[in-house]
């Protein structure tokens, strides 16, 4: 759509433990105008689960439009997003809060048979009036799954460039 939309100004909701919903870390939301805003929210989620019946990260979906997110990156998705089947899943439950989005994920170079995948990331850029910027898009080009990243068109030839990553916890072993 092409409707200026105000934030609420709420601070976005994560996680559902004991009947009590979590905050994410980080200072209090101030409402936007999503039209004149670039806002992006970064995130370790430590796993996500796009499924259809997964109404929890769906919620988490909503509250990033409801707080005009533009920019959505995620660290430590836990996914194996070489199945097409989760890459589907998780382009339909972005359509079903916005009605546009660029994706991009990054995965290892293994491949699991199990939906779980512990690394990767996922940026997502949202909302038509931000999508149509988008002029390039990738992934660790080593096959780590340590980061992802957009490429935008900015004002007066600028390009701006989001990357998206995490560097894996050295084990205290």
């Amino acid at each position: 759509t092409n409707q200026q939309r105000l934030s609420h100004g709420d601070i976005p909701t994560n996680k559902i433990h004991n009947g009590k919903t979590s905050t994410i870390f980080g200072h209090s939301v101030e409402p936007i105008n999503n039209r004149e805003t670039f806002r992006a929210l970064f995130q370790n989620p430590n796993g996500i689960n796009p499924s259809e019946g997964n109404y929890q990260f769906l919620f988490s979906l909503t509250e990033c439009y409801n707080n005009c997110v533009s920019l959505l990156g995620l660290a430590e998705t836990n996914r194996e997003w070489k199945h097409a089947h989760q890459q589907r899943q998780l382009r339909e439950a972005m359509h079903k809060v916005w009605t546009s989005s660029v994706i991009q994920t990054s995965t290892t170079i293994d491949t699991f048979e199990e939906n779980y995948k512990p690394g990767g990331t996922l940026t997502a850029i949202v909302e038509d009036h931000w999508t149509s910027r988008v002029l390039e898009k990738g992934e660790d080009p080593w096959g780590l799954a340590r980061w992802s990243y957009t490429m935008m068109a900015g004002k007066k030839d600028k390009r701006v460039m989001s990357v998206n990553g995490y560097r894996v916890c050295c084990s205290s072993e």
